[in-house]
């Protein structure tokens, strides 16, 4: 299992059950779309500063979106269970 693996498996359920515990639901909602599309942006702005592959930056950017998906799915999964979680407890 890779770095990237156990930080997703570690701190994205803490994440969402910290935004669950936010009082107000507008900030709560836009947290969580934020920490659901922060592994998104970061890997973005990684790619915008590398160099682009022969293909150009967009084929370059598709490709390792796809290589990726499988983290963004456990990361946006792992963090909305940690933010069901974190609304049932306060019930």
């Amino acid at each position: 299992m890779t770095n990237l693996a156990i930080g997703a498996a570690m701190v994205s359920p803490v994440i969402g059950f910290l935004l669950a515990l936010i009082q107000r639901p507008t900030v709560r909602r836009v947290g969580l779309i934020m920490v659901i599309l922060a592994p998104l942006l970061a890997f973005t702005l990684f790619l915008a500063s590398a160099r682009p592959g022969p293909l150009g930056y967009f084929a370059w950017w598709l490709t390792g979106l796809v290589m990726l998906a499988p983290f963004f799915a456990v990361w946006t999964t792992l963090t909305l269970i940690g933010f069901s979680a974190g609304r049932w407890s306060l019930r």
